[in-house]
C-alpha cells in the first residue's frame, strides 16, 4: 500500500488516486495499471478508511467500489462530498450491478462517473485520464474567472427574467444559444420562450412558472426543449418569484440548465446496463424486464408468449480457429440475419429501433418481438401474443435454416449450426426466471441429443438433468471427503491358478444413496472434469495399499493394475502423479501396471507416445485395455512400449460358442506373444472358458470364475492365506 503524502504536500508530483475495493485483486490491477499510466495509488479495503484517508489527504481522483461490507460505495461517495476541499474531487464508481436504480442512486449521491465490472483496465486509464483533465480545467475555471461565468461554463445555466405584470422578458445570450433561436435577446418574448417548450410537457411549465408566489422556495422541473433546428433538448428549469420594492416590479427570476450532457451519460449508463455492446441486441437484464410484461399481457389477453434460447454450436472453435474477430463479425451477421428472417412482421427492439433508452425501461409495452444477447453465443428470442406452440416451433426451424446458410467473412467461408430450446408461458406457473430456465434447459436437451435441432422443454428430460447435476454436486462433496473405495479384482496363472496381480476397480459410497454404480458417475465425472481427482485418488491409494501387502516378505511381488482416463492421461500430469504415489507409497515402478483404451492412444499419437515412454523409463508396466474393440493397429503396437494386451470380455464370452470369437482370440494372443507382449483374458466365467484359455497359453486370467472383486481387506486375508501361491478355492464348474 502507497503511503499517505501529507494533506498539503504540493511537492507530489504525480496526481494521487485513490483505490477503494474490498476485492484485493481487483485494487491490486487496477493499481499497476494506473502505476503504469504515471499516476500514484493509495488503496483501502473498505468505506470508514477511504474516509480517513480524505480526511489526511485530498486525492487527485477517487475510484470507489459499490458494493462493499459495512460501509457501501454510495455511503462513502456521500461522506466525501460532506467534507471540505472535496466536494469537487471526481469520484468514479465501479460496480457489477445492472440495475439503473443503482445507477441513479450512484449520481444523486454525487458521483461523477459510472464503471461496470468486470474493468478494462486500459479504457479505465483512458477514462481516469479524461476525468482528471476535465477536473483541472474545472479548477483553472473557478480560480480565474467569475463565479457567474464559471457557473454558466461549468453547468451549462442560461439566466431570464419575466414580469408576469408587464410582461417583459429579459433573456441571456446562453438561453438564445441553447434555443438555437435566430431572435436577438431584445426580440425574444416569453411567448417564444414557452413556443420552444416540447407540447407534452408545455402544461406542466406553464402552470409551474404562473403558480409561483413570494417566499416559495426555489421551484425546479426537468422537460424538454424543441430548438429550432429541430433538436429536442432535455434542461432543468429553475424559477423563483421575487418581490419588487421601491417601485421596482416583482419578477419572475429563472434559469434553464442544459442536461444534454448529463442525459448522454445517462444514456451511456443504461447502454452498459441493458445493451449489448457488441450487438446493439437488449441484453439478459433487459430481457427479464420484457419478459414480465408479456407474461402479465399474456395471461390478460389469454394468449402466450414463447422464449427461445439460440445457442450457436461449437461456437469456441470459431473463436480459436479464425480468432476473436472474426468470431465478433460471424455473431453480428447472426444478428442482421435473424433481423430479417425470423418474423418480419414483428420488428425486434433494439436499441437502434428509434425510441431511446429511457423510453424502452420505463414503459417496455410493445407487440413486437424481442431479441437479445445474453451469452458469448447465446441468444434469447420472445415471440408475444402468439396462439400456439406451433408457431414458436415454426421460429426455430426458421432460426436454424437462417443460419445452416455458409457466411462469407474476410473471404472465408465460415459454416454453423444452432441448437434452440423452446419454452412456452402455459407451462407451469411461468416467471420470467422459470421461462429463462426452461428455455436454458430445452437447448441443453438439444445439444446432447446431437446438436443443430430445435427442442421444445421437457419436463421429463429436465428432471434427468436436475439429477444428473445433483450426482455431480454430490460427487464433488464425494471427492473432498473421500468417499470411495477400490474393490480388487484378482489375475491368476492358468497353470497354477496362482494371484499374480489385481485390477484396481472405484466404488462410490455414498452416505444417502449407498454404493452408486461406476456406471453412472464415471461418465459425469470425466464430462466435468472430476475424473482428474478421482483417478488421482485412486492410483495413490491403490500403490498404498499393494504396498502395504508386499511389505510381507512371502508376497513382495505382487502386482495392482489402475485404469488411467482420456482425460487423466492427456491431462499432462500423469507422470507427476505416478512417480509421486510411488514415492509416498514406497511401491516399486514394476509392481504397478497402468491401464489405458485404444481409443485414448488414438486422440494425439505423438503426445500419447512421448507420455508412454517417459512412463516405460520409469519401470512402470503398460497396458492396453479392452484390445480389439477400438483402432487396432500392428503398426503403433511396434513403437509403442507396451507390456501387456487385455482381451475385452465381449470375445470371452463368446470363446465356446462363436468361432468367430475363438479365432481373434487365438489371434490375439499369437500376435502378442510374437511382438513378447503378456496377454490377460478379462471375463472368464465358466471352467471351459478357463481350459480354453489355457490351452491357448494366456498369460492370466480374470473373471467371476476366480474371484469377484473384492476389499482390500478381504484381499490381503486371502493372499496371507495362501492364494498368492495357489487356488483360495476349488475351482468352480460352469
Amino acid at each position: 500500500m502507497t503511503l499517505l503524502p501529507d494533506r498539503h504536500d504540493a511537492t507530489i508530483a504525480a496526481p494521487i488516486v485513490l483505490v477503494v475495493d474490498d476485492d484485493p485483486g481487483i485494487r491490486l490491477m487496477v493499481c499497476e495499471a494506473l502505476e503504469d499510466a504515471g499516476w500514484t495509488p493509495i488503496e483501502a479495503d473498505d468505506g470508514l478508511k477511504a474516509l480517513e484517508i480524505v480526511e489526511h489527504t485530498l486525492p487527485a481522483l477517487v475510484l470507489l467500489d459499490v458494493v462493499m461490507p459495512g460501509c457501501d460505495g454510495f455511503e462513502v461517495c456521500a461522506g466525501i462530498r460532506a467534507k471540505e476541499g472535496a466536494e469537487h474531487i471526481p469520484i468514479m464508481m465501479m460496480t457489477g450491478l445492472d440495475d439503473l436504480p443503482a445507477i441513479k442512486k450512484a449520481y444523486e449521491v454525487g458521483a461523477t462517473d459510472f464503471l461496470t465490472k468486470p474493468l478494462n483496465y486500459l479504457i479505465l486509464t483512458e477514462r481516469v485520464r479524461y476525468i482528471l483533465r476535465a477536473t483541472a480545467t474545472a479548477n483553472q475555471l473557478r480560480e480565474s474567472e467569475a463565479r457567474r461565468a464559471a457557473a454558466t461554463r461549468i453547468s451549462g445555466l442560461a439566466d431570464w427574467s419575466w414580469s408576469p405584470d408587464t410582461g417583459v422578458f429579459e433573456v441571456s445570450e446562453e438561453l438564445t444559444e441553447l434555443l438555437g433561436t435566430r431572435l436577438t435577446e431584445a426580440e425574444f418574448t416569453f411567448e417564444h420562450f414557452l413556443d420552444h417548450v416540447h407540447p407534452e410537457d408545455r402544461s406542466a411549465v406553464e402552470e409551474t412558472l404562473h403558480a409561483l408566489r413570494p417566499g416559495q422556495e426555489v421551484k425546479s422541473l426537468e422537460h424538454r426543449i424543441t430548438r429550432d433546428d429541430g433538436e429536442i433538448v432535455y434542461v432543468e428549469q429553475f424559477a423563483e418569484f421575487v418581490d419588487g420594492d421601491d417601485g421596482v416590479k416583482a419578477l419572475v427570476i429563472g434559469s434553464t440548465q442544459d442536461l444534454s450532457g448529463r442525459k448522454k451519460q445517462e444514456e451511456r449508463m443504461i447502454q452498459l446496463a441493458y445493451y449489448d455492446e457488441l450487438t446493439g441486441l437488449p441484453n439478459r437484464a433487459f430481457m427479464l424486464r420484457q419478459l414480465r410484461y408479456s407474461l402479465a399481457e399474456a395471461e390478460r389477453t389469454g394468449t402466450q408468449c414463447a422464449l427461445l434460447c439460440i445457442s450457436i454450436d461449437r461456437f469456441n472453435r470459431i473463436n480459436t480457429t479464425l480468432g476473436h474477430d472474426t468470431g465478433d463479425i460471424l455473431l453480428r451477421e447472426v444478428v442482421e440475419r435473424f433481423s430479417h428472417s425470423l418474423r418480419a412482421s414483428d420488428p425486434f427492439v433494439a436499441n437502434h429501433d428509434g425510441s431511446s433508452l429511457q423510453d424502452n425501461l420505463v414503459d417496455p409495452r410493445r407487440e413486437t418481438d424481442t431479441l437479445a444477447r445474453v451469452g458469448g453465443d447465446e441468444f434469447l428470442l420472445l415471440l408475444n401474443q402468439i396462439d400456439s406452440a406451433n408457431v414458436a416451433g415454426r421460429v426455430a426451424e426458421r432460426a436454424l435454416e437462417t443460419i445452416k446458410v455458409p457466411f462469407s467473412i474476410r473471404d472465408t467461408e465460415v459454416c454453423i449450426t444452432a441448437s434452440v430450446g423452446i419454452a412456452i408461458s402455459e407451462e407451469l406457473a411461468s416467471t420470467p426466471d422459470s421461462m429463462l430456465s426452461r428455455a436454458k434447459a430445452a437447448v441443453q436437451q438439444a445439444k446432447e441429443s446431437g446438436r443443430g435441432e430445435a427442442r421444445f422443454f421437457d419436463e421429463a428430460i429436465n428432471r434427468r438433468s436436475v439429477q444428473r447435476m445433483s450426482t455431480e454436486s454430490k460427487l464433488r462433496r464425494a471427492i473432498e471427503e473421500e468417499r470411495f473405495e477400490l474393490l480388487y479384482q484378482p489375475r491368476v496363472e492358468p497353470v497354477s491358478q496362482r494371484w499374480l496381480s489385481a485390477e484396481a476397480l472405484i466404488r462410490w459410497n455414498d452416505p444417502e444413496q449407498g454404493a452408486i454404480s461406476p456406471d453412472d458417475f464415471i461418465p459425469i465425472a470425466e464430462e466435468t472434469g472430476l475424473i482428474i481427482p478421482i483417478g488421482e485418488w485412486a492410483l495413490r491409494t491403490a500403490c498404498r495399499q499393494i504396498a502395504q501387502i508386499n511389505a510381507h516378505a512371502v508376497l513382495c511381488d505382487f502386482r495392482v493394475s489402475v485404469n488411467l482416463s482420456g482425460m487423466q492421461f492427456h491431462s499432462g500430469r500423469v507422470a507427476g502423479q505416478v512417480e509421486d504415489a510411488l514415492n509416498r507409497s514406497g511401491l516399486r515402478a514394476e509392481n504397478l501396471e497402468l491401464e489405458v483404451t485404444e481409443s485414448i492412444l488414438i486422440d494425439d499419437t505423438d503426445q500419447s507416445f512421448g507420455l508412454l515412454d517417459t512412463l516405460h523409463e520409469m519401470g512402470v508396466e503398460l497396458a492396453i485395455d479392452d484390445f480389439g474393440t477400438g483402432y487396432s493397429s500392428m503398426s503403433y503396437l511396434k513403437r509403442l512400449p507396451l507390456n501387456t494386451l487385455k482381451i475385452d470380455r465381449c470375445f470371452t464370452a463368446g470363446l465356446l460358442t462363436d468361432p468367430q470369437d475363438q479365432a481373434i482370440v487365438t489371434a490375439i494372443i499369437g500376435m502378442a506373444h510374437s511382438l513378447g507382449l503378456g496377454v490377460v483374458a478379462e471375463g472368464v466365467e465358466s471352467v471351459g472358458q478357463f481350459h480354453s484359455l489355457r490351452t491357448l497359453k494366456c498369460d492370466e486370467l480374470q473373471g467371476f470364475y476366480f474371484a469377484r472383486p473384492m476389499a482390500f481387506a478381504k484381499l490381503e486375508t486371502a493372499l496371507l492365506a495362501g492364494a498368492f501361491d495357489g487356488p483360495a478355492e476349488p475351482a468352480k464348474s460352469a
